[in-house]
């Protein structure tokens, strides 16, 4: 629009040089009136129109005058676009924090920007979830008003705030996607206004009623309205266009008002109770149901639902699942967290894709002739065999947590991943396949690995106490292995061949050597446990290493420098005092040090550290952590500090000193306002340490022993936590 506009008015702008050498009587042209007639209908769409409203109304008065001259129009036109463009220059004054914060979190935006009305105009989708737990300082949003200013949305997420009243968000016509779950709205009323709407969610409120919400929503085809203290819900019949519903934690009497929604195909009504009345066999449309954790309900009604293509029936104490084998179109099947001692695989389901039997009390099972099945789970059960025939498109198999000691793979052509976790293998040798890439055997009772795959990429053997590995030569096409919880290997050269590896978890506790091998140089992500000085240097000439994780051993001075691509470095549980061999790492964006002895750590020069955990390390001080530009998290509890001065940290944004045994707060500095300031779990009696900061976010000062709070009067606290 905004492009046709100005085409037009280049046109504008020639005719009115043409106009202005003739008669000032020309009638208005057509293309004159289409220009106009733009600019008129964008700025009805334009934020708040209401300040157009007296040139809009001399505007169309020009456009309808049949004796219009074009000096008319060419001054009417220019006063509209001096208008819009005067407007859309202005910013957002916000009048709701939270709504501030997080829109601007979303956009991309430091909370010091402004948003100017031509960008809000140009949001088209919006992210807004609030989590509780989040390091930004970020508020729940209260109130809609400030989303006045975002009317090209269409899809806006304000799932988990503090909102009461959605009248704010009457003016977002354009939205086909809305979701207010985990709010504390009674009232939904506004929403009849949003006529676009295809998908709602309203879950998790106060709303009592629906009303007649339903017949002015002529697209809605999703709607999420579970867990509220709905009565009634037979004003669902009116939603003639309704294919996907989800009424959760909702006890029944009846589902009559499904009954007339023919476009209903997917049905969700999970956590619910059915009185006995309740009939589910007349719901015939629908495609999908999940009826997991429910109770009342009939499964011979539910097997004759002929149309089901996926079932899902959670944890409902089934026992017996032969009426599945009526089910002739089923896709997808869930009966997992049930009471099922024994499940046949009826080979008049041939469509069969997706099964999920886990968390039963199996112990036999027979997979025979499913052309279709794909991917199967019967983890967490009793198997002690299992056996399978004519799967020619499985391709994932989860028996994890069973007490299988052998199984026989070898009619599985199209297996990629298989997961025997948890079992009582002793022995590998079963285990052939060409075309298996990922194998998780992790916490069997593994001896050796003799297991045949070439194509496997990702292995986890892990946590097989006895494992003894001499050579890794038959999986060099490996990217990920898992050999941590093994503490039984002398040296670490049986790693050598493989050299395509990415990411590496070992357990080097009890090596005498624990030096990696050089030919590792592929290496992007490296946990080590149980390391010491020589096997850290060891990764220089790592050049691609991200992720550096290091817990337990013996380090006294750490070499970790030079890692031009490294953005994470965690050493945890070793008492070491020397940080100064940890340097030249330009991309760092996170340090997590647990353990440590740092009573004045020095840190400072790593431009991109966004988050430092300095946990358990016996601080004193923290004067030595200066220059950290970028730093907006600052993790330093179950420390000693003596002192509060915090300097050169301009964009921090969460700081803190829980559990540190702090009495009293002096000469407390921090250079920036509006920080999520943690003190819990101290020994404070008084907050007078606190009066230069004039300005706090959040405050969490619970788990104290304070009694005056009077020092608080002179401080802006936004949320205070007591």
């Amino acid at each position: 629009m905004k492009r046709i506009i100005a085409l037009l008015l280049s046109l504008l702008l020639c005719l009115s040089v043409i106009s202005a050498c003739s008669s000032e009587k020309v009638n208005i042209s057509s293309t004159e009136k289409a220009i106009l007639s733009a600019l008129i209908d964008e700025l009805k769409n334009t934020v708040t129109a209401d300040v157009y409203a007296e040139a809009l109304s001399r505007a169309q008065a020009v456009l309808e005058d049949k004796s219009a001259t074009s000096a008319q129009v060419t001054g009417i036109t220019d006063e509209l676009l001096k208008l819009r463009n005067e407007y859309l220059n202005k910013t957002i004054n916000f009048t709701d924090r939270g709504a501030e914060h997080l829109i601007k979190h979303a956009m991309g935006k430091a909370d010091t920007e402004s948003i100017s009305l031509s960008e809000a105009g140009m949001v088209s989708e919006l992210d807004l979830t609030y989590d509780p737990s989040n390091t930004e300082g970020l508020l729940p949003i209260t109130n809609t008003t400030d989303f006045t200013y975002f009317r090209n949305l269409k899809k806006l997420i304000l799932a988990g705030n503090e909102i009461t009243d959605i009248s704010g968000l009457l003016s977002l016509t354009k939205l086909t996607e809305l979701n207010l779950s985990f709010n504390k709205i009674a009232d939904i009323s506004p929403i009849s206004g949003l006529t676009s709407l295809k998908s709602l969610n309203i879950s998790f409120n106060e709303i009592t009623s629906l009303s007649s919400l339903f017949q002015v929503l002529p697209f809605l085809s999703s709607l999420d309205a579970s867990s509220n203290p709905i009565t009634s819900f037979e004003n669902l019949k009116l939603c003639k266009t309704l294919e996907t519903l989800v009424l959760d934690g909702y006890s029944f009497s009846s589902l009559d008002f499904l009954y007339g929604i023919e476009t209903l195909d997917k049905l969700y009504l999970r956590r619910s109770s059915f009185s006995e009345s309740v009939e589910l066999k007349n719901l015939i449309y629908i495609s999908y149901l999940d009826i997991s954790d429910a109770s009342g309900f009939r499964i011979d009604d539910v097997a004759s639902l002929t149309n089901l293509k996926s079932l899902i029936a959670k944890n409902n104490k089934i026992t017996d699942a032969s009426f599945t084998s009526k089910m002739l179109n089923l896709t997808e099947l869930d009966l997992s967290k049930n009471l099922l001692e024994s499940f046949e695989f009826y080979g008049n389901v041939p469509a069969l894709t997706k099964v999920n039997l886990s968390q039963n009390s199996l112990s036999n099972v027979v997979v025979v002739s499913y052309s279709a099945l794909s991917d199967l789970d019967i983890s967490q059960n009793e198997l002690t065999n299992i056996s399978f025939e004519n799967l020619p498109a499985l391709r994932k198999v989860n028996l994890s947590q069973n007490r299988l000691t052998t199984i026989d793979i070898s009619s599985l052509s199209a297996l990629e991943i298989l997961d025997l976790s948890h079992n009582e293998i002793t022995d590998t040798s079963f285990i052939s396949s060409n075309t298996i890439k990922t194998m998780l055997i992790k916490n069997n009772y593994i001896t050796s690995f003799s297991a045949v795959l070439p194509s496997l990429k990702i292995l986890d053997i892990s946590d097989n106490q006895d494992l003894s590995v001499t050579s890794l030569s038959m999986l060099v096409p490996l990217v990920s292995l898992d050999i941590s919880g093994i503490s039984t290997f002398e040296n670490l050269s049986f790693l050598a061949p493989l050299i395509n590896l990415k990411i590496l978890k070992v357990d080097c506790s009890n090596a005498t050597d624990k030096t990696l091998p050089s030919t590792l140089t592929s290496l992007e992500e490296v946990y080590i446990y149980g390391a010491d000085d020589n096997s850290v240097s060891s990764l220089y000439g790592f050049t691609y290493l991200k992720k550096l994780e290091i817990s337990g051993g013996t380090l006294v001075s750490p070499q970790i420098r030079g890692f031009r691509y490294l953005t994470h470095l965690t050493i945890s549980e070793i008492p070491f005092s020397d940080l100064s061999g940890i340097s030249d790492l330009e991309k760092l964006e996170d340090i997590y040090i647990k353990g440590a002895t740092l009573e004045n750590p020095l840190i400072s020069n790593f431009p991109a550290l966004k988050r430092l955990s300095l946990v358990s390390c016996g601080i004193t001080s923290f004067s030595g952590i200066t220059g950290l530009l970028s730093l907006t998290y600052f993790n330093a509890s179950q420390n000693n500090p003596q002192s509060f001065i915090f300097a050169e940290l301009p964009k921090l944004k969460y700081l803190d000193l829980s559990s540190c045994s702090i009495e009293h707060i002096t000469d407390f500095y921090l250079p920036v306002t509006d920080c999520v300031i943690i003190l819990n779990q101290n020994s404070l009696t008084e907050l007078s340490g606190l009066v230069p900061l004039k300005k706090i976010l959040i405050l969490d000062i619970s788990q104290n022993n304070i009694t005056d709070y009077s020092a608080l009067d002179g401080i802006t606290v936004t949320k205070i936590i007591k």
